[in-house]
């Protein structure tokens, strides 16, 4: 299925064993379509931003169980790819394939602003992953419950969980957007700059967090200027201009 404008991903408030070793070389050259039974498939993508030609012609095959990080200097075009594969920008040329056409995708935003008076608890907050199953505003089961405790686990945000979303830190935070995206089982997990506003420690917890999700089958694409983030990752891509070099 060609999908000009693929369907939106989750995303965040207000919008969603060891690790593995880092870069594995170049990149392969696309495969034939026929080849790739899962994950995501990019052929020619173009994107504009107004006048800007901001993807200039991006393939790419992305498998899941890997993470996948992109790297790049400010206006690369990094943070446009994942919101064309999020289906927040149209294409103006090329196409994205997700493999199976109904593959869950889920989107960590660069963090978004708060309003200080939005009456949200973390808690409520990694719930709102759950939506996509449960429906919108509707009471959670008990096997939602149980995911969203073992995910606030994970991301070490549990004794967090009474407090207001507007009253943490920037780093707990961003903990609590990548807990909501996990929250909601992701197939394609897109991380926009996750530990830009981070310490150290929520840094490395949410570094291990897009780890276990490549473990557990999910493909996880990560935009970052942290070098930190080379230690989980499968590939490196740094984009140039809209384009991979």
């Amino acid at each position: 299925m060609r999908l000009h404008a693929p369907q939106r991903a989750s995303s965040g408030i207000l919008a969603a064993p060891a690790p593995a070793p880092s870069g594995r070389g170049p990149t392969a050259a696309p495969r034939p379509d026929d080849a790739v039974a899962r994950g995501l498939i990019l052929r020619g993508v173009v994107v504009r931003r107004g006048e800007v030609l901001a993807i200039n012609g991006v393939s790419l095959d992305l498998a899941p169980g890997e993470v996948v990080c992109f790297f790049g200097p400010n206006g690369s075009g990094k943070s446009t790819l994942l919101a064309a594969v999020a289906g927040i920008l149209p294409l103006a040329g090329g196409r994205i394939e997700r493999r199976p056409a109904d593959a869950r995708l889920a989107l960590v935003p660069q963090a978004p602003p708060i309003p200080e008076r939005m009456p949200l608890t973390v808690r409520a907050a990694v719930a709102m992953g759950c939506w996509g199953d449960a429906g919108f505003l509707r009471p959670l089961n008990r096997a939602h419950k149980r995911r969203v405790s073992e995910v606030m686990g994970l991301l070490g945000i549990a004794d967090l969980a009474d407090r207001q979303l507007s009253e943490v830190s920037g780093g707990q935070r961003q903990r609590v957007l990548v807990a909501q995206a996990l929250v909601s089982q992701p197939d394609i997990l897109l991380m926009d700059e996750p530990t830009a506003a981070a310490d150290a420690r929520s840094t490395r917890i949410i570094h291990d967090a897009a780890a276990r999700a490549a473990r557990e089958g999910a493909l996880v694409l990560l935009v970052s200027h942290d070098e930190q983030a080379r230690r989980i990752a499968d590939r490196c891509l740094t984009l140039e201009a809209g384009r991979v070099v």
